[in-house]
């Protein structure tokens, strides 16, 4: 079957890079009412002129509204779903059954998609949903690929919608209460602080000794190849919280994986430079218990070879990738979690000063003055790349180039003494 590639957007400049990239369709946030509140999200008028780029292209626009919503926001809402309507948005993913409500009453027009925090995960869920009038559900995260096919084959009219690329929740769909009720910021609110990526004891303590570990942080899901034997409509990818270069990157891999091309290894690393959280197949194939990283969190980048001496000040090593001067470096120093990470100002090879080198050469990288001991064998990784910069530029319209009209009716009405000027 023909997916759709279904990519985030925490602001405008990441959908004009998923939409350049290859994605069908692209969902983002606005400024209330998203379980992404600590994107950037999009305004009202980004959301016009964005809607309009993207039907300029034949791609779609889904936006979620899919934070539960207290009694004193209900009212907003109205005016809020009169925007949407304006701006043309072709879905809206919801979890708040009055919110639900609402768009049935004065937008009946705009598609629903069930969020995946409606924790559909059985047939029975998605077919209750699709009695309610719900165009599209999309799926828990948690389910087998042999549980996905049972719920498609049986419901062969509803879209199903199914997460294939990021991060990943320690709790079913979604659903944590750890940051609402340790930090009083609600996931089901879009304000969640990870308390799962912090570093705990086994009794749970929170600590920040070496015998600690990240209990619950969980590896990024990715799919990859696996995408091809998916039985739903769309495939989505998550990120509205990571950059333009990141949904590029992601985009563009599972673009040309769906286009039937092997999945690209050096593609692949792109991505885990960009951003290094390890990946995982999650329960796709089966239970899965390898699905947390415990030994770190945050971005390191792509390993790209180890610490082979220290020569007067200078890091000497044999990178794996190609290197240049102002890319990125960060090095575990065995002693803090976090690495040593600095920027490339001086590099040479056969002790001439060179701006970039070649995979496999030996190089010699001038080091800060207040550089940490750095141990032999300590691992080296490239965490910001000039090239892989360059090489996911993207191309946007012009300001104001593309706006949506409304059509409305007009009647003129001309009698004999109509004074014309």
């Amino acid at each position: 079957m023909k997916h759709e590639l279904l990519s985030p957007a925490g602001n405008i400049e990441a959908g004009y890079a998923a939409l350049y990239y290859g994605a069908d369709a692209v969902y983002l946030g606005l400024t209330k009412f998203s379980a992404r509140a600590g994107a950037e999200n999009f305004t009202a008028e980004e959301l016009d002129t964005f809607t309009a780029y993207a039907h300029h292209l034949n791609k779609k626009v889904y936006v979620a509204l899919n934070t539960i919503l207290s009694e004193d926001e209900i009212n907003d809402l109205p005016e809020m779903i009169q925007t949407l309507k304006k701006t043309k948005v072709d879905g809206l993913i919801i979890q708040d059954l009055g919110v639900y409500y609402l768009v049935k009453k004065y937008a009946p027009e705009i598609e629903l998609h069930a969020s995946t925090q409606m924790a559909v995960h059985n047939l029975e869920g998605a077919k209750f949903l699709k009695s309610l009038g719900f165009k599209r559900v999309v799926l828990a995260r948690e389910l087998t690929l042999n549980e996905i096919k049972k719920i498609a084959s049986a419901l062969p009219d509803l879209d199903l919608e199914v997460f294939i690329h990021g991060a990943l929740c320690y709790s079913y769909s979604g659903q944590c209460l750890f940051s609402a009720l340790e930090y009083g910021k609600s996931a089901n609110r879009g304000r969640c602080v990870y308390p799962c990526r912090a570093l705990y004891k086994e009794d749970g303590e929170n600590v920040t000794d070496n015998l600690c570990g990240h209990l619950f942080s969980m590896k990024d899901l990715a799919l990859e190849e696996k995408v091809l034997d998916i039985p739903a409509l769309s495939l989505k990818i998550e990120g509205r919280k990571k950059s333009p270069l990141y949904v590029a990157a992601v985009t563009n891999y599972y673009r040309h994986i769906l286009d039937g091309n092997k999945k690209n290894l050096n593609e692949a690393e792109d991505i885990k430079q960009i951003f290094s959280r390890p990946w995982c197949q999650f329960h796709f194939n089966g239970k899965n218990k390898d699905i947390t990283d415990e030994q770190f969190v945050g971005h390191r980048g792509l390993i790209i070879g180890k610490v082979e001496k220290i020569i007067k000040n200078k890091l000497c090593f044999t990178p794996s990738r190609e290197i240049a001067r102002y890319d990125g470096l960060q090095i575990d120093s065995g002693k803090d979690e976090k690495p040593y990470g600095f920027g490339i100002k001086n590099m040479y090879v056969n002790q001439k000063s060179v701006f970039k080198a070649d995979a496999g050469t030996f190089v010699e990288i001038e080091l800060p003055d207040d550089h940490p001991h750095l141990a032999y064998d300590a691992p080296v990784y490239l965490a910001s790349s000039t090239a892989v910069k360059g090489k996911y530029d993207y191309k946007k319209p012009k300001p104001n180039e593309y706006r949506n009209y409304t059509a409305f009716e007009v009647t003129v009405e001309i009698s004999a003494d109509t004074i014309w000027h």
